[in-house]
């Protein structure tokens, strides 16, 4: 290259990087969009994201290893079910767009929002027992005190009773 400052030659290179990966790998940037838009709405995102390099969590290597492996086949089922669920939600919105709002497809298409959704809360907390059992008690109270307050962030407080 041409007397180009290291700015310019960083700049290049990600532009071309970037874009064979959208000329190259379309699919597989839409499928990583998918999970990283899942991982980002998940209210219990930040503890769960990465447990296994979570510094206070103080983990050995061999829990390390065991929680990266849980951790793998929860974004796996969390990212199939986010699929399943913005399917539902999209096919809704075309239906109400096209006026087919008396539709009976809108009631059975609500319902499986509601069941993708229900069945990733339950992965979640699947999740989170499951990387418990691995935990030491002083890790696990370290670890739930992160995701008791991630999970009712969310929520409103003048809602509890």
């Amino acid at each position: 290259m041409p007397n180009l400052t290291p700015t310019v030659k960083k700049w290049i290179g990600g532009f071309v990087v970037l874009t064979l990966l959208l000329i190259v790998f379309p699919t597989v940037i839409a499928w990583r969009m998918q999970c990283v838009a899942t991982a980002m709405t998940r209210e219990i995102s930040a503890p769960l994201a990465d447990v296994s390099a979570q510094a206070d969590l103080r983990l050995t290597k061999e829990q390390k290893s065991q929680i990266r492996g849980l951790e793998e086949k929860y974004q796996k089922e969390v990212c199939a079910l986010c699929e399943r669920h913005c399917a539902a939600k999209l096919k809704i919105g075309e239906l109400l767009q096209a006026g087919r709002a008396d539709d009976p497809l809108l009631l059975q298409l609500g319902r499986e929002v509601g069941e993708a959704y229900s069945a990733s809360e339950e992965a979640t907390l699947r999740h989170v027992l499951a990387v418990c059992a691995i935990l030491t008690p002083e890790q696990k109270t370290v670890f739930l005190k992160k995701v008791a307050g991630s999970i009712s962030a969310t929520c409103p407080k003048e809602f509890v009773r």
